[in-house]
């Protein structure tokens, strides 16, 4: 027969002990107790992010994966990206600024290189890709 008692001794007193143990941690090494309170909570509130994007995510209704950007989409895109390439040419040259941003808004190519997301790009994309 198994003796209950010791289980019942543990669970009464497991958070009292728990309790005065970290009372002595705090009081021998309070610079890393402290830390590891720091540490803790960033780790929490990554979490909490984490979950709530997740959450977003698996909501009923979204429809995923997202589509890729239709042509004016791409345009306003590559024109919202180009904002810091914009001012630093404005301060050299405004007329070609000016240019670049009626190229992007005309959907032109962008100033950055594309990165290889889209099949029908892929240089070694099958034809039925393409």
């Amino acid at each position: 027969m198994v003796d209950p008692l010791p289980v019942v001794y543990l669970s009464r007193t497991a958070a009292l002990l728990l309790e005065t143990t970290r009372a002595e941690d705090d009081a021998r090494w309070p610079a890393a107790v402290e830390r590891e309170r720091e540490q803790a909570q960033r780790t929490s509130a990554a979490r909490v992010a984490l979950a709530r994007a997740q959450e977003i995510v698996e909501e009923p209704g979204l429809s995923w994966p997202v589509p890729l950007p239709n042509a004016q989409q791409s345009a306003a895109i590559d024109l919202a990206g180009a904002g810091d390439q914009v001012a630093e040419l404005w301060r050299a040259d405004p007329a070609q600024a000016a240019a670049l941003v009626r190229e992007l808004a005309a959907g032109g190519s962008s100033p950055r290189p594309r990165s290889w997301t889209r099949r029908s790009t892929w240089p070694s994309a099958p034809r039925c890709w393409r």
